[in-house]
């Protein structure tokens, strides 16, 4: 299956917004989007 070049990954979309996992905006971004989406 090829992979268009304009397609990305939603991984690389947070990467792209909030830097790799472990930094310290996507910790943030991630604690913020599980309690969002807990309630």
């Amino acid at each position: 299956m090829k992979k268009g070049k304009d397609i990305t990954t939603f991984e690389e979309y947070l990467d792209e917004k909030y830097g790799k996992i472990g930094t310290k905006a996507r910790t943030n971004f991630d604690i913020k989007s599980k309690a969002f989406a807990i309630g």
